[in-house]
């Protein structure tokens, strides 16, 4: 396929993404402005429960239909769906007979009638239409485009009104059970052939073989992303894990749409050079950098401008979020560094390195939880994590270093460099700060022409491979 058609499908996927994750995340700050912290902390647990189920049975059926060879047989999309209905019910049947355990272990036993009617979200799921990843495999997205924005874009209309009318946390339970109806309704609006159910062994078979690494690096990735929410929702108040969420979710969402780019149009660019190893190395190493810097520009952002922005958007009510929110900050702008490595590995056909790596990361999940045990503090939990960050990328880029065969390690020199300042700025800040405004112009004015050696070098190696024309 032409690069500028991989390009245009890139940019339609992006517009996509971005709207789901503006429409989600604009969604979250009406419902957190409008109910307490404490009931936006037991909605968050709701949404933090939907993504343990959906990754601990995720198989990835959407994505077999996708790459498998035989995927656009019937046959096949059949005992997919047949599959994933049966999951669904699984599903349900765990969530609504374990709600209550559910509800007792996040001390929240008034709201075990809200993870009983949680179990219908798997079920709802579980009659999902296949068309959707089928018509995938000819490049044509906008049936999922619209199945994902459309629910988001209702979901975000009525949020104001629902959550003026029941005004606490059950909002967040009807706004997701809406939604799922509404992905399901579409992705059988939008098919072309007749729902089927069937069930074929050696399809269970491919499905199972190919679904359960992604399966384990699903949880891996569930304990990276929801892991330390978990704890603070476990360990803390839910008033507390309220405003964690609220910092948590202000930081992740432009790292996962930066993340979301970074991907879609860097990796079709790596990718075309990969028969050039002399080339392949130098956009590899380019890339490394430009994610880098990416991570260190927000990092530097959120620490700088974190909290005035988060009290902007969700109020006054979170300001206990201001120790948390730059060292958040930082902890996604180490993730979204990490994101060199890893569309350097895929390029390369290496599956194993985003999976070695992530099992680093999940090393500190295991500590963060000894550590809560200690009851020790939230910021402690986020150190751990950024720690944990930090290793898994320098491990990463090692990894890719020696596959390559070429030396990396200036790319973790410079992350370490950029993770330390980051460190000193949110120690040393506030002792500092008179004119407040004025200082962190100044310091972003000197951060900017710091990082311009990195900018420039990066340009040049781009302008010398545009000459090449691998660009």
């Amino acid at each position: 396929m032409a690069l500028n058609s991989i390009f245009k499908n890139s940019i339609l996927l992006l517009a996509g993404n971005s709207f789901s994750a503006v429409a989600s995340f604009v969604r979250n700050i009406i419902i957190a402005r409008l109910i307490s912290v404490e009931d936006f902390g037991i909605a968050m647990l709701f949404a933090l429960t939907m993504s343990a189920i959906e990754m601990a049975s995720n198989l990835a059926i959407d994505k077999i239909i996708i790459q498998d060879k035989e995927g656009n047989a019937e046959s096949f999309q059949a005992t997919g769906q047949a599959f994933q209905l049966i999951r669904g019910f699984i599903g349900g049947i765990i969530l609504f007979f374990s709600a209550k355990y559910v509800a007792l272990f996040f001390k929240v036993p008034e709201a075990i009638w809200a993870f009983q009617l949680l179990a219908l979200y798997p079920v709802i799921k579980g009659f999902t239409h296949l068309d959707v990843s089928r018509f995938q495999r000819k490049m044509n997205f906008m049936p999922l485009m619209w199945v994902e924005a459309i629910p988001l874009l209702v979901s975000l209309v009525l949020s104001w009104p629902l959550t003026i009318w029941l005004g606490d946390y059950s909002v967040m339970i009807w706004l997701l059970l809406l939604q799922v109806s509404l992905f399901v309704l579409l992705t059988h609006l939008l098919a072309e052939r007749k729902f089927k159910l069937q069930w074929d062994s050696n399809v269970i078979k491919k499905i199972y073989l190919f679904g359960w690494p992604l399966l384990v690096n699903g949880i891996l990735m569930f304990a990276i992303l929801q892991g330390d929410k978990a704890i603070v929702g476990s360990m803390f108040t839910m008033e507390t894990l309220g405003w964690y969420s609220v910092a948590f979710s202000l930081t992740l969402a432009p790292t996962m749409l930066l993340m979301k780019v970074s991907y879609s149009l860097l990796l079709p660019v790596l990718s075309k050079c990969r028969s050039d190893r002399e080339m392949f190395k130098q956009q590899s190493e380019t890339i490394l950098h430009v994610c880098v810097l990416m991570g260190a520009l927000l990092g530097f952002f959120f620490v700088l401008f974190g909290y005035d922005l988060l009290v902007f958007l969700f109020g006054e009510k979170y300001s206990q979020a201001v120790n948390i929110v730059a060292w958040l900050g930082l902890m996604q702008g180490i993730r979204l560094a990490k994101a060199g490595p890893m569309i350097v590995a895929l390029a390369s056909s290496d599956t194993k390195n985003p999976m070695i790596s992530n099992s680093v990361r999940g090393l500190a999940f295991i500590i963060a939880i000894y550590a809560a045990w200690l009851n020790s503090g939230v910021e402690v939990i986020v150190m751990i994590a950024i720690l944990g960050e930090m290793a898994a990328f320098s491990w990463s880029v090692m990894m890719l270093g020696k596959k390559l065969n070429m030396p990396l390690w200036r790319c973790v020199y410079i992350a370490v460099v950029y993770f330390l300042t980051c460190v000193f700025l949110i120690y040393l800040l506030p002792l500092f700060i008179e004119n407040e405004l004025l200082m962190k112009l100044l310091i972003v004015l000197i951060y900017v022409l710091t990082l311009f050696p990195q900018i420039s070098s990066i340009r040049k190696k781009y302008s010398w491979m545009a000459s090449k024309r691998y660009l």
